[in-house]
């Protein structure tokens, strides 16, 4: 018999199964490559487990990525990078006395998958081939893990906390691209450094596809060409991905991921 926070899960889209090793450290999870949706296969893992916990699958499958705050440095991180855009505590949490678990939509251009789990002092990232524990059940009081709000849903991750993972992405090179749907075969992912030097603005192109190799340094005297080399570069330019880009020019500079058709690369190139 189903609880209600696997029931939950299933109805929002999630793949899930059991924790048969309980610890965070485990080496793997042997059960997590066969995460389903069916209620079949969950009530017969019931059976087969019955004390084990229970977790999603995140990625692309179930829709869903989460991030983990430490109660301690990952909060304080927080509030030092978010620039006073608190958007992201409206999405779906589940609560410890040691951490806060939020979870975000599956971004529609993926996401890349550092080595390490860890984007940022006291932050993790539960991407492809992760997971994350669910509570035992959605009550609102008793055991270790808790819904702060059982009846929200998964919002979209805000625009400051996406571009630290690219971030960690770009200078990390732990993978050799980000996963862009097959709709978009001609692009070419970008890293773009801007900061200010000498009254100008430094950039440097920094291509993914090629193991974090820059390729090309431009100068311009305008921030407003920072500005335009985001948009052409499809960072989506809502109110939160506005704000962090010009906080950062404000400050003096930044990192973000472009995704350049093979016409603007060319160009860039003979720039």
């Amino acid at each position: 018999m189903m609880h209600n926070a696997i029931e939950l899960a299933i109805q929002r889209g999630w793949k899930v199964f059991p924790l048969i090793h309980r610890s965070r450290f485990s080496m793997e999870q042997p059960l997590l490559t066969q995460a389903t949706t069916s209620i079949e296969q969950v009530d017969e893992w019931h059976r087969q487990y019955p004390d084990c916990l229970w977790a999603v699958a995140t990625g692309e499958d179930s829709g869903v990525f989460a991030v983990e705050f430490s109660r301690n440095s990952g909060i304080q991180t927080m509030r030092s990078l978010c620039e006073d855009d608190f958007s992201a505590m409206d999405t779906l949490q589940i609560r410890t006395s040691k951490q806060v678990t939020m979870f975000f939509h599956w971004p529609e251009e993926g996401l890349p998958a550092p080595r390490r789990q860890q984007i940022a002092e006291g932050i993790a990232i539960r991407h492809e081939g992760g997971y994350a524990w669910l509570p035992a059940d959605v009550e609102e009081s008793g055991g270790e893990y808790m819904y702060s709000n059982p009846t929200e849903s998964p919002k979209d991750a805000p625009g400051w906390l996406l571009n630290l993972a690219h971030q960690k992405f770009s200078t990390g090179r732990a993978a050799a691209v980000v996963p862009f749907p097959s709709s978009k075969p001609s692009t070419h992912i970008v890293a773009l450094s801007f900061a200010m030097r000498d009254n100008r603005w430094a950039c440097e192109f920094i291509s993914m596809e090629d193991g974090g190799l820059i390729v090309k340094t431009l100068f311009f005297r305008s921030a407003r060409t920072v500005l335009l080399l985001a948009e052409r570069g499809g960072l989506a330019m809502n109110a939160a991905n506005r704000k962090w880009l010009h906080s950062s020019i404000r400050n003096g500079g930044g990192k973000l991921l472009l995704t350049l058709t093979n016409e603007q690369y060319e160009k860039l190139l003979a720039a």
